[in-house]
Formats: C-alpha cells, sequence, structure tokens
C-alpha cells in the first residue's frame, strides 16, 4: 500500500474509535447541519490511523474523524424524521474489524445500536485521501 504523502515500506492501517458529548458548535466547518441531531448527546466516531510496519510503530498518519450514517433497522423512524437530503450518524456505531479486500477496499464490520452488525465497503483511495501525515519524535 502506498500513498504519496505517507512514507515507504510496509505500513499497517488500523481504525480508532471515539466516544465524545457534543456541543451545538463543536463540529467541524461544514458539518454542523450533519452533527446537529447530536448536539449535546453522547456521539461515536471513527478515524483511521497507520503505523509504521517495523520498530518503533510509530503512527506515520491519521486520517479526519467520520461516522456510520443512519442505516440500522432500529434507525429507519429517525430517517424519516430527516430532511430531504439531510444525513445523519448512527447514535451509537462501533467499528470492529477491518480488512483490505483486493488491492482496492477496505472492508469495515461495524456494530449499530448495541443490536445489530453491518458491514461497510470504503475504497482504498478515499481512505488514503482522508489519512494526513503526523510528526513525532520518532519520525
Amino acid at each position: 500500500l502506498f500513498a504519496h504523502h505517507l512514507p515507504a515500506g510496509k505500513l499497517l492501517l488500523g481504525c480508532g474509535h471515539l466516544q465524545r458529548i457534543r456541543t451545538p458548535f463543536d463540529q467541524a466547518k461544514g458539518d454542523v447541519s450533519r452533527f446537529r441531531r447530536q448536539a449535546k448527546s453522547r456521539t461515536y466516531h471513527q478515524f483511521f490511523y497507520v503505523l509504521r510496519g517495523e520498530p518503533p510503530f510509530d503512527v506515520v498518519a491519521v486520517s479526519t474523524e467520520w461516522c456510520i450514517t443512519m442505516n440500522g433497522h432500529f434507525s429507519a423512524h429517525w430517517r424519516q424524521v430527516l430532511a430531504q437530503g439531510e444525513e445523519a450518524c448512527e447514535s451509537i456505531q462501533f467499528a470492529g474489524g477491518l480488512a483490505l479486500r483486493g488491492q482496492s477496499e477496505v472492508v469495515i464490520a461495524y456494530g449499530i445500536n448495541d443490536c445489530e452488525a453491518d458491514l461497510l465497503v470504503i475504497p482504498l483511495a478515499r481512505v488514503f485521501a482522508m489519512l494526513r501525515p503526523v510528526q513525532s519524535d520518532l519520525n
């Protein structure tokens, strides 16, 4: 795997999980409408990270946060109250598995609302586009 802003050599891709309490205006610019239904609530977001694939296994890149859009069975009612074209994140979500499919896709196994499971397929190029280099004392 290679992207122009990642170091050469073996790399390891992972998926991290965040839980936090949102306030109305702590979203990134442009995300206020997407995350507005999460204001003052516990929210869950994921992010990708890349480790160097050999010692010292330091973090070399981290992605922006992302969420899983409402698509679960128990979210059907809430999808009906969204405005046309509006998206919202699943209220409880957890990415628990990550696999490379072929050379061009990443498959993420995730849970929804502590009662459903699903798979999300993301083009590897999109994952790379989300990554930002990280500086540390080791790199």
